[in-house]
């Protein structure tokens, strides 16, 4: 086995691990939840509450709500006896680490002096309004540029006061204690707050965002901001406890993308874009098994890159098109057991408009323990490269690399320390096209079987189904091994 089979395996490998999975079938695309979560502990309708103590309800809340949640739900994860937390061997705890967060009750400090002063809590200059539960507040320009987090975005105070004129805070309550709070700026939201005792959520509009930076820039030659020419699409943190009643919070943290992220840079001749998704979002129960959810709306980006080393003037236009897929990994802490689904997507690489890369992994489900592995539906992971790659390499016309565990696979960790296939089958393989001719690996191990890194024995090993002599390889490949005894 020389290098090149070695690195063009390895290299395709990386590839496939990255790029998620195969399915021609998309998943639901990911719909974003109401703003607010929880619910009101008093129940009192807004109605029947006067208007400077649902501001001040909603300064509190919008603070500090978000920061206690994270405070409590942040730490899920795996635990290790070197955070001082009592852990099996296994060391598959779930945990929070709400002790260990400085300030855990409050998101941050300038956060509650900003929802104070654009709340209008102590000012004799804002104006207020309010009809039915709606109320604007048209806060103070001068006391607004003085708090940091605003201050901080334009320098010269005139200009400062200039900007925000523009800015209005709309505050919709529900209830006493839950609302949104909506920042507009040129009647275009920017930041959406939703509120309640139970939990928080952040919302930047990224295309308002855009407006203000813009407006800022125009008020103050000092202040420069470099966007590209689209930019919209809204990211949202939310935090929620459902029970904190037990050992570990019960509730969920999560990021997405609430509105369809747009980016066109004609100036670096980039363009991003990536529908509505779940980036991320981890629940925990009571209990402290965990469940880790993605939801990923369909991605495409393309971009300039320089790839031909030989000419330096050269620019190749790169493009990424991946589509949606979800993925669920659940963790049971007392078992011990964690399970992984996903329901798979294509990854496509393109480059001058011919495709180079193509990778894809096949709808699949596996249960892991500290010992096992489990494969409960099929998988098969798939990467192609092609001659578009081949151009621009070195000897490199083409490739293919497999991998493939049917349903019902099995493998576990044998006395000897190699894998051992206790049901199923594990295998790939490997077809290359190279200026010195052609390359067919492949490796396949059945039940019984048992296998490891190999490379460094003495005597000839078996290479991915190969028998090879090269006394200079040291390269660790896969080698079939005696299981040791039971």
């Amino acid at each position: 086995m020389n290098g090149k089979v070695i690195s063009i395996a390895v290299a395709a490998t990386a590839l496939v691990l990255v790029g998620c999975s195969s399915s021609d079938d998309n998943p639901p695309g990911f719909q974003p939840s109401e703003l607010i979560v929880g619910e009101s502990d008093t129940g009192v309708a807004a109605d029947d509450i006067d208007t400077l103590e649902l501001r001040r309800n909603a300064a509190t809340l919008s603070s500090s709500s978000l920061g206690l949640n994270i405070n409590e739900l942040l730490g899920v994860g795996f635990a290790t006896s070197d955070e001082g937390t009592p852990v099996n061997p296994n060391g598959m705890n779930v945990t929070t680490v709400g002790d260990n967060v400085e300030n855990g009750d409050m998101l941050d400090d300038d956060v509650e002096s900003l929802m104070n002063t654009s709340l209008a809590l102590d000012s004799n200059v804002a104006t207020v309004t309010r009809e039915g539960n709606i109320i604007t507040i048209d806060p103070d320009e001068n006391e607004l540029c003085q708090e940091q987090v605003l201050g901080d975005m334009v320098d010269n105070n005139a200009a400062c006061v200039a900007v925000y004129q523009d800015l209005l805070v709309v505050l919709d309550a529900r209830s006493e204690d839950t609302g949104v709070v909506t920042y507009q700026f040129q009647q275009e939201p920017v930041l959406l707050i939703g509120y309640s005792p139970d939990g928080g959520s952040y919302e930047i509009n990224i295309g308002g965002l855009k407006t203000l930076l813009e407006a800022a820039a125009d008020e103050d030659p000092e202040t420069t901001v470099d966007l590209p020419d689209t930019f919209s699409g809204a990211v949202r943190v939310t935090a929620m406890v459902d029970d904190d009643s037990g050992v570990a919070a019960a509730g969920s943290i999560s990021l997405a993308v609430t509105q369809p992220i747009n980016i066109v840079d004609t100036d670096g001749d980039a363009n991003f874009s990536l529908g509505n998704s779940e980036l991320l979002k981890v629940s925990s129960d009571a209990q402290g098994n965990t469940r880790i959810d993605s939801t990923y709306g369909a991605l495409s980006a393309s971009f300039l890159s320089q790839l031909d080393d030989e000419d330096p003037d050269s620019m190749d236009v790169v493009a990424l098109m991946m589509s949606g897929f979800t993925s669920q990994l659940s963790i049971n802490e007392d078992a011990d057991v964690a399970t992984l689904t996903n329901t798979g997507s294509v990854l496509s690489i393109a480059i001058n408009s011919g495709e180079a890369v193509n990778l894809s992994v096949s709808n699949y489900g596996a249960t892991l323990t500290p010992d096992s592995l489990t494969i409960d539906q099929g998988l098969t992971l798939g990467a192609s490269l092609t001659s578009v790659v081949g151009e621009l390499s070195d000897g490199f016309n083409n490739a293919q690399f497999d991998v493939s565990m049917p349903t019902g696979t099995v493998l576990e960790e044998d006395s000897s320390g190699a894998a051992r296939v206790a049901a199923g089958m594990f295998s790939y393989s490997l077809n290359a096209s190279t200026s010195e001719g052609p390359i067919t690996s492949s490796f396949a191990a059945s039940a019984g079987e048992c296998f490891e890194s190999g490379g460094d024995d003495d005597d000839d090993p078996v290479f991915f189904g190969e028998t090879v002599v090269d006394e200079d390889d040291d390269d660790e490949v896969l080698v079939k091994v005696d299981c040791g005894a039971f």
